[in-house]
C-alpha cells in the first residue's frame, strides 16, 4: 500500500480520521483498523467492521477508498 497507493492512504486519513496534511503512510494494520503516520502525526482509522479473515482486508480498503473519493467529489 505505501509503495503504490499513497493517494488512497491520504483519503483514509482525510475522510475517516479528519487528519490534515499530506504524506500519510500505513504504520500498522490489525482486525479493527489501521494506524497512519505523517512525520510526527499519528492517526487511527477504524474499519467499518472488524475483519475476521485476512482476505477481507483488500475489499475493505477498496470500499473505504471508494467512499472517501465519492465524499470528496460531492
Amino acid at each position: 500500500m505505501n509503495a503504490d497507493h499513497l493517494d488512497a492512504i491520504a483519503i483514509y486519513a482525510r475522510h475517516f480520521a479528519k487528519a490534515p496534511g499530506d504524506g500519510w503512510t500505513i504504520a500498522g494494520l490489525d482486525a479493527d483498523g489501521m494506524d497512519l503516520v505523517s512525520g510526527d502525526n499519528v492517526c487511527r482509522v477504524f474499519f467499518p467492521q472488524p475483519l475476521v479473515k485476512a482476505s477481507e482486508l483488500r475489499p475493505a480498503l477498496v470500499e473505504m477508498a471508494r467512499i472517501g473519493r465519492a465524499a470528496s467529489e460531492a
